[in-house]
């Protein structure tokens, strides 16, 4: 488990930071209260550290809003106590006084870590709990977000735009956003308080399409003049009428709608080719910068041109909605879902290891199992299935200094890799289920890594039918050349290659075996 520092830049972090580290103990440290709370990862980091001049209670209460297990410290100087009381009524569990030595924080912060690894709870993966988990309308997007705005201006909004939610300051705000997405941000200068430029970029990279709106006071009047330059996309200069403030965010609003058009697929809703190239960038560098893993899926509807040629367009078009929809209700709301391409679709889940992800894919295997179409039963395979591909990437020690060095180049290299991980297994699923379909049997899911098929029971001219799963030795002999298989891949493949005509199975699983003679059909196409 790593320690989160959240400290003012200066000797007093520096020092605190080279004392955990001298201990052993993984740390990184944020200089920013609002990068702290958009990047905090609540499944790697077991302790954080709220240093003195960070708006302690704040800070602490956004944090614990998305951990109830994190242990937080908040360092307090010893003349005033009433920041430690803040800090602890805000939800810190402790309380360090600056006038102790470090190393008496240090060893806290190591119990807090032996707590963490001997078996808390241990919070989702990811920046954001599934979307499957939510109360319904819980996270449909907000067309407005208001952080420290003043509550007379939160009750014109309100009449105007229902759609709207509130936050005392912006880090409850950012915490808002993490789990609910928001249209347009409308947020007081005040909460920014010196540090816009990097308040905007967190906020950026979370909520990329964001529209921001900073309600700037008039002793501000220099930073109001540099707000577009720093990530703004508008600004308003206090005292203001309601009337314009309403103005500005209506005409945010109607640009948010209009990117969100540009980059959704109209027939499906998922996210379109444009969302998928932006979104993966972005994924890239994050998982570069925080060092964790990203994961990424291909799903493709099977024999996607026999419901075109049998059910009509229509109904491919159908086939079409319901895989997205079964994709974006079983993936978690962090997740990007959007569609590849014809009937290919890709998944980005971010901060998620193979182990995780295979997990998801399960789901989505499960609940499109039971995904019906109507006319289905004129298809000749008779049922709905897809094939999936997965490939996981981890960030490496030198990955950093690439980025530095050429992003384009090094985002580039990334998602070729991906691409083509994830196009290996793919397209093993996909000869499993053709070789299933000109079986005429039923194939199971191949080996951990060799992809991931829907099973689907499928007519065909088996003298008997079959059920043949990961496991299973398969001996074959199709009067040409024979051979034996430990996996459905291999065997798959052998299928797709034999001659028309007859050929003699041998399937033995345990001490049981069974023959099955079958008359093979050609090759399906492709």
């Amino acid at each position: 488990m790593n320690v989160l520092v959240v400290w003012q830049e200066g000797p007093g972090c520096d020092a605190v930071t080279a004392a955990l580290e001298r201990a052993g103990m993984r740390v990184r440290c944020v200089h920013s209260p609002s990068r702290a709370v958009a990047d905090f990862d609540p499944a790697a980091v077991g302790c954080v550290v709220v240093g003195p001049g960070e708006h302690e209670a704040p800070v602490v209460a956004a944090l614990r809003e998305i951990s109830e297990e994190v242990f937080i410290v908040v360092c307090v100087p010893a003349a005033r106590p009433d920041l430690a009381a803040e800090g602890i009524e805000g939800g810190a569990d402790a309380a360090f006084p600056l006038s102790f030595y470090p190393e008496t924080l240090v060893a806290l912060v190591r119990r807090a870590l032996d707590r963490a690894a001997a078996g808390s709870p241990s919070p989702s993966p990811g920046p954001s709990p599934s979307a499957s988990s939510a109360a319904p309308g819980e996270n449909s997007t907000l067309d407005v977000l208001l952080a420290g705005v003043d509550q007379g201006l939160v009750e014109d909004l309100a009449s105007r735009y229902p759609n709207l939610g509130v936050r005392p300051d912006l880090l409850s705000a950012i915490v808002q956003l993490r789990t609910r997405p928001a249209r347009v941000l409308v947020v007081s200068y005040p909460d920014l308080a010196g540090r816009e430029e990097d308040s905007l970029r967190a906020l950026r990279e979370i909520a990329p399409n964001l529209q921001i709106l900073v309600l700037y006071p008039p002793s501000q009047a220099e930073s109001y003049q540099e707000a577009a330059r720093l990530g703004a996309d508008d600004t308003v200069l206090e005292p203001a009428y309601p009337r314009e403030v309403e103005v500005r965010v209506g005409k945010l609003l109607e640009k948010a709608r209009f990117r969100e058009d540009s980059l959704q697929d109209q027939l499906t809703g998922a996210g379109n080719r444009m969302r998928f190239e932006r979104s993966l960038e972005s994924e890239i560098l994050r998982a570069t910068r925080h060092a964790r893993p990203l994961s990424l899926v291909l799903a493709d509807v099977n024999a996607f041109k026999d419901i075109n040629d049998h059910l009509g367009h229509l109904a491919g078009d159908e086939a079409l909605r319901l895989t997205a929809e079964v994709l974006r209700r079983v993936f978690r709301q962090s997740d990007v879902v959007c569609r590849f391409g014809g009937d290919e679709f890709v998944v980005i889940m971010p901060e998620t290891d193979a182990e995780a992800a295979e997990r998801a894919v399960k789901r989505f295997q499960e609940a499109y199992a039971g995904v019906h179409l109507e006319g289905e039963e004129e298809l000749p395979t008779r049922a709905l299935s897809a094939s999936v591909g997965l490939a996981t990437w981890a960030p490496g020690d030198g990955d950093a200094d690439e980025v530095r060095a050429d992003p384009a180049a090094f985002v580039a290299r990334i998602r070729k890799q991906l691409l083509e991980d994830a196009t290996v297994p793919l397209h093993a699923a996909k000869d499993v289920f053709r070789a299933g379909r000109r079986l005429g049997a039923r194939l199971g899911p191949g080996p951990r890594g060799g992809g991931f098929p829907v099973e689907g029971v499928y007519p065909g001219g088996a003298a008997e039918k079959a059920e043949l799963a990961a496991g299973d030795r398969i001996l074959a002999a199709d009067g040409r050349t024979a051979g034996e298989f430990g996996d459905l891949i291999g065997f798959a493949r052998f299928l797709l290659e034999a001659p028309t005509g007859l050929l003699l199975l041998e399937v033995r699983r345990g001490r049981g075996r069974k023959t099955l003679p079958v008359d093979l059909p050609p090759p399906p196409t492709r």
